[in-house]
Parts: structure tokens; sequence; C-alpha cells
């Protein structure tokens, strides 16, 4: 009776794990962090910093086979991580804040309205950056642009995912 209780706990425990290790669809989980974004924007839009990113974040998150990370250094010192990712010491910052992508942006105030760059970084095997710009004529419509960008980033994760183990699956047959 006892051994059943263990092998009930260890099969209870697995899982729960097993959301943190792979998606819905059984393909592995892409790790993200979200830098803060940088601003260059009127005192009328400074609340969208904040909204801007936390919108993005929820929608990442939103998207099959993401999860989002929040690790301090991300928080507390973005700047240090930026030169990081411009020395192309990926690697490294992977290992830092456990995570296979990252995602900087900034968010600019126009005179005929907003504009919100972001950039993808892969933190491990590709190296290409994805630029990713949305403009937007009011505060209002940026929000719903941000979930049509989170859907883009999803679908181009994906797709190069599916392209890499191909290629990988390619490489294996020869």
């Amino acid at each position: 009776m006892r051994l059943f209780r263990v092998a009930l706990v260890v099969v209870t425990i697995l899982f729960h794990w097993h959301p943190l290790l792979y998606a819905e669809n059984g393909q592995p989980v892409t790790r993200i962090g979200v830098l803060p974004l940088q601003t260059k924007m009127d005192e009328q839009y400074s609340y969208l910093k904040s909204a801007v990113r936390q919108m993005l974040l929820s929608r990442l998150a939103s998207q099959p086979g993401f999860e989002i990370i929040e690790p301090r250094a991300l928080a507390s010192d973005p700047g240090r991580v930026r030169e990081q990712l411009r020395s192309n010491k990926s690697a490294e910052l992977q290992q830092e804040i456990n995570a296979d992508l990252l995602v900087d942006g900034a968010l600019y105030g126009l005179k005929d309205g907003i504009q919100l760059n972001i950039t993808l970084y892969p933190l491990s095997g590709d190296t290409n950056q994805t630029r990713y710009s949305i403009k937007t004529e009011s505060a209002d419509q940026i929000m719903a642009k941000i979930t049509d960008l989170a859907v883009q980033i999803g679908q181009d994760v994906a797709g190069k995912e599916a392209a890499l183990a191909k290629k990988e699956g390619e490489g294996q047959d020869q």
C-alpha cells in the first residue's frame, strides 16, 4: 500500500511538471524574456511604457508553446543585458537568464501617432534577429496591434523551429 502511495505521488508530480517542459501539442516550450521598453515620447503617452510591455507579456504568454520568464537581470539592469546582446554574448546570457529568446523594444511618440519597434533575439542556435514594427494613429489602436504582433511572433518562432528540426533531421539522414 505504501509503495502505491509513493507511486501516486511521483506520477502526480510528473503530471504537474509536464506543462513546464512541453506545450499542449507536445512541442518543447520556448522560454521568452521581455526587456523593459525604451521610450521616447511626450508626457501624454508616458503611461504606455508599462502598459504596452504588460500587454506584450500577456499576449506572448497566450501563444502556444511560449513561457514568459521574468528574471531579475532583465528588470534590474536592462542596459547590461542590451550590451551583452550587442556584444554577441548570447550564450552567456542564455545561461544567466535561462531563456531561448529575448524581446527588446522601443516605444516612440510621433507627431501622427505611436510607433513600437520590437527585436526578437534568439539566445541559442539561430543567431538571426527578427524585427517587427507597429505604427498607429492613437494609443487606443496600439493594444489591438500588439495582439496581432504576438500572433505573428508565435507563427514566426514555430516556423523557424520546424525548419531547424527538419534541417537537423536531414543532417542525421546523411
